[in-house]
């Protein structure tokens, strides 16, 4: 729940070392729901992270040990992300129209 107590990195990153704040009377579950979401991300991230290690390596190439950078990292990198493709997507002055007239 404390990122960093390195007074560099809190004077460097204020908004990353801070302490995480639970609302735990009105959600007391979710700080345990964040948490384990966490950990399968993070596995995830590592999983993702052999897989590129051993794609890199089958190609004949030198392999850039990303899993070992992911592994042994204090501040991974890995995120899930998902982008929604930006084609059906309305701005403040569509219409909501489906037509071009």
């Amino acid at each position: 729940d404390v990122p960093s107590t390195n007074p560099e990195e809190l004077k460097r990153y204020p908004t990353y070392a801070r302490p995480n704040v639970w609302p735990t009377e009105d959600l007391p579950d979710l700080r345990d729901a964040f948490m384990n979401l966490g950990k399968i991300i993070i596995k995830a991230g590592e999983v993702l992270a052999k897989l590129c290690d051993y794609y890199v390596t089958s190609r004949g190439l030198p392999s850039p040990s990303l899993s070992e950078t992911v592994k042994t990292s204090p501040c991974p990198k890995a995120r899930l992300l998902h982008y929604f493709p930006t084609t059906n997507l309305k701005t403040e002055n569509d219409s909501g129209s489906d037509s071009d007239s």
